[in-house]
């Protein structure tokens, strides 16, 4: 049989046998077989890969909430960094290499306390070099922030839920400071003076800022006093609550 088959060879003279072909359209369709399973398994490993990135930005955010809602007067600082940042969170922060995380924060703003910031997760040293060297006003409008490893944050919304939570309290404050002149005699109603608020408000319901701070309390009148905040320094902004109660002691009678 062997010699037949190499009969059958030879006398094909330089011509393709159907089983030369064959073998050939075999190969041909198990090379593009290869290669489309090739193609899957890679576009499986990117698709891994975008939605590792996208878990590690998501949890990066979290962190950076988590890191500026857990500050108290002590802590409070304008300071992005790595390691404030994974004080705040389980997700490592590093690239798929290795390298630590590119962090680009501006300075504070002192109106509202807030500050953009952009952070990669990417090997790329273009990249990398972008993030670091991106100026502040052009964090938000960069084409850069298309890919998948690059976020940007702004921490206004943190901040005003600071300020809210501290206004809130305040609110309190005032309910108690009028409910202190309402105890008074009629006719001779007045607002608590600096001593008793600390003593009979201040230190009773011990209700303070967003920070821990205590809020300063000034009356300037029997009838008038402010009510006031400052956030930490840096940001070091002042709210102050008037409190008017000459319509209301008028009212009452009392001259």
């Amino acid at each position: 049989m062997l010699t037949a088959f190499a009969k059958a060879l030879k006398n094909q003279q330089g011509g393709f046998s159907p089983f030369m072909l064959g073998l050939v359209a075999g190969m041909a369709v198990f090379s593009a077989s290869m290669r489309k399973q090739a193609e899957r398994e890679i576009a499986n490993i990117e698709s891994q890969q975008q939605l590792i990135e996208t878990e590690q930005l998501a949890a990066i955010r979290s962190g950076i909430e988590n890191m500026i809602m857990s500050e108290d007067a002590a802590s409070f600082s304008t300071a992005i960094t790595v390691a404030r940042m994974q004080a705040n969170t389980s997700t490592k922060l590093e690239t798929r290499n290795g390298q630590p995380i590119v962090i680009n924060a501006t300075a504070l703003d002192n109106a509202d306390g807030s500050q953009m910031i952009m952070i990669t997760t990417s090997d790329d040293p273009f990249v990398r070099a972008d993030v670091t060297n991106m100026a502040a006003g052009d964090m938000q409008s960069s084409a850069i922030n298309q890919r998948d490893d690059v976020i940007v944050i702004s921490t206004a919304p943190y901040r005003t839920r600071q300020l809210e939570i501290s206004q809130t309290n305040r609110a309190t404050l005032v309910d108690f400071v009028y409910d202190f002149w309402m105890t008074g005699a009629p006719g001779a109603r007045e607002l608590p003076t600096n001593a008793q608020y600390n003593t009979q408000i201040r230190d009773v319901y011990n209700i303070r800022d967003f920070w821990g701070n205590h809020f300063n309390y000034n009356r300037t009148s029997a009838q008038i006093a402010t009510i006031s905040f400052t956030t930490p320094a840096p940001w070091s902004e002042t709210f102050t609550q008037r409190i008017d109660l000459t319509e209301e002691a008028q009212a009452a009678g009392q001259p």
